[in-house]
């Protein structure tokens, strides 16, 4: 539970919570962003997982009383900072977003009224997010290619076509106590993890205009690749029987953590994981020439595979 709270008289609408840790220098312009929406009706609260700069003060120096201040007294991770921002909630519908973020003035308003008109059965409204990498691209989500946005969305998740990001989400709070908290064992990907269980139980409504603005920042915890790459693992492994009820799909994730395994000189995890793809799909000629070459070729020649496997596709 959080350590400080400062609670408003009126319940709103729409709870937005901002988890942050060391950032005071750049969560204003999120904050502005927020306040900036044309739908007024939300209360914003602020999740700090135990900085050591002072956002407090920056918080502080808005004079808005829709403005919460929640701090933990140590760093506990963001999907804890991300549960604390739940559990402070008292509006009917929940938005997540990120310190490092904006949104277009007309975000809340487009996505309140899209949900609103839906039946309990559509749990979640998303905007397209266009998303800005250190190195500058740009990239957009979903892109213009992808047709299936909006309905029963599991599959295109599971998949790896794309995610909906959190900070592109407004949700019934009802719906998270069906799906469950955020995974405090994730740290990195714990998004993901919260997205394919909501997935599970609900469809989605799309808004088509780019109402998020995403910018990759040097200190961001999913540029580490490792972190990443054992956070699709554990995914992966908890949600073993829903991605089962989709064997091509199964088999193409399992494939792709074996290799990545294998280009990262694991050759133990590739086996494992390369195997589950060639059970899966045993006519899939890929799949068994790269768990035979594996299997023969020891571990001298596993990161040559690895960058092989680069070339062969699903």
């Amino acid at each position: 539970m959080p350590e400080e709270a400062h609670q408003s008289k009126n319940k709103p609408l729409v709870s937005i919570a901002i988890p942050v840790y060391n950032r005071a220098a750049i969560i204003g312009a999120s904050i502005d962003s927020i306040l900036a929406q044309t739908f007024r009706d939300f209360e914003l609260i602020i999740v700090d997982d135990g900085s050591t700069d002072d956002i407090q003060s920056v918080v502080c120096a808005y004079q808005d009383d829709r403005i919460r201040y929640v701090r933990h007294t140590e760093n506990r991770g963001l999907m804890a900072a991300r549960n604390t921002g739940v559990l402070e909630s008292r509006g009917a519908f929940f938005a997540f977003q990120d310190s490092d973020d904006t949104w277009h003035p007309q975000k809340l308003k487009e996505e309140v009224a899209l949900l609103s008109a839906m039946p309990l059965s559509v749990g979640g409204a998303y905007s397209r997010v266009e998303k800005t990498y250190i190195n500058g691209t740009t990239v957009l989500i979903p892109s213009d290619d992808q047709k299936l946005v909006g309905g029963d969305l599991l599959e295109v998740f599971l998949r790896g076509d794309y995610f909906i990001t959190l900070q592109a989400l407004l949700v019934r709070r009802e719906c998270i106590d069906r799906v469950g908290m955020f995974d405090e064992s994730f740290k990195v990907f714990g998004d993901g993890d919260f997205i394919i269980r909501f997935a599970k139980h609900f469809k989605f409504v799309y808004n088509p205009n780019i109402r998020v603005s995403l910018k990759v920042q040097n200190d961001s915890i999913s540029l580490d690749q490792k972190k990443r790459l054992a956070a699709k693992e554990r995914l992966f492994e908890k949600e073993q029987k829903t991605y089962s009820r989709f064997p091509a799909i199964y088999a193409a994730n399992a494939f792709s953590l074996g290799r990545t395994f294998a280009f990262m000189g694991d050759a133990g995890k590739a086996k494992i994981f390369i195997w589950q793809a060639v059970r899966a799909r045993p006519w899939r000629l890929s799949y068994l020439a790269f768990f035979f070459l594996l299997a023969l070729g020891g571990s001298h020649a596993v990161r040559a595979l690895g960058k092989l496997s680069q070339k062969l596709r699903r």
